[in-house]
């Protein structure tokens, strides 16, 4: 601290560190009590490089890229600059998502991203992005085709959430359509629900996880043409038709697990969820409603 009354009454010096200087100016008590005044300049010289930005702090100009760091879950996308808007989508750690620009906004500043293979564009906190390069085709990695699935059995007018772990609980990090082609990681259970790691077939391959009822195998066969039903798809048709005695039933989804493969049958004109597990001989467990 330079105090300029044991001091002196000028103070020329070099500021340690970045930082919040505060400077106070004040006269003795007798010059105040007769109303003078005192004056006083600061002068301040900025020197040195500036440091690089490892974040995205700026207004202007910056990357063409960022990419997501910092958070523990996931990175919130919004609507709009603002912490009420709604969420949109969510980023995991490693995600490089196109910039289209920050503002300041609510005291913080908000960078506008995009995916970069297009879809969604929303608004992020800009102190969890940071400058990335452009995503490189050689370093993606490559898609297992045996391991390819598609979504299936989504209502018309919804979608598949993807979360970041296996289970409800977790946030929701991106959206699956009916038809989308995911390739399979791996599957687990969690509670009473399958859950497989998928990864999305797309520029930026991102990663999370969705109910594996809602993934079907992916079809092979010419545009057009009528996707291919295995045996154990077949099974448990005529097991489903068999136990509702209903013969109208339509397959909706199945996945592949180390008990078996589950299979998801739509009874009747509403498709009232059924599901049972076949095996390559043909034969299945018994069907069992998934609206109890």
């Amino acid at each position: 601290m330079y105090v300029a009354a044991t001091n002196g009454l000028r103070f020329d010096g070099v500021l340690p560190s970045n930082g919040d200087y505060r400077v106070q100016v004040f006269i003795n008590r007798n010059a105040a009590r007769r109303n003078e005044s005192t004056n006083y300049t600061l002068n301040v010289r900025i020197g040195g490089a500036a440091p690089s930005q490892d974040f995205a702090d700026g207004l202007s100009g910056g990357p063409d890229f960022w990419e997501v760091f910092g958070v523990s879950q996931s990175l919130n996308v919004r609507a709009a600059p603002s912490t009420n808007a709604q969420v949109v989508m969510g980023l995991l750690n490693g995600t490089v998502v196109r910039n289209m620009g920050c503002r300041r906004s609510e005291g913080r500043v908000w960078c506008q991203v995009s995916q970069v293979g297009g879809g969604v564009t929303g608004w992020a906190a800009s102190q969890y992005l940071r400058e990335a390069a452009a995503p490189s085709a050689s370093t993606r990695p490559a898609v297992d085709s045996e391991n390819v699935m598609r979504v299936a059995g989504v209502p018309s007018d919804d979608v598949l959430n993807v979360r970041s772990g296996p289970g409800t609980g977790n946030p929701i990090v991106g959206a699956l359509a009916n038809g989308d082609p995911v390739n399979v990681i791996g599957c687990q259970r969690a509670g009473n629900t399958r859950w497989c790691e998928i990864e999305m077939i797309t520029d930026m391959r991102e990663r999370g996880w969705v109910a594996g009822r809602y993934l079907s195998a992916a079809a092979t066969s010419p545009p057009n043409s009528p996707p291919a039903v295995s045996v154990q798809e077949q099974a448990c048709l005529r097991a489903v038709t068999i136990e509702t005695n209903n013969p109208d039933v339509v397959l909706l989804g199945s996945s592949f697990s180390q008990a078996g493969t589950e299979v998801l049958v739509g009874v009747g004109p509403q498709r009232a969820p059924w599901q049972c597990i076949a095996y390559s001989d043909g034969s299945t467990t018994r069907p069992m409603s998934m609206r109890n």
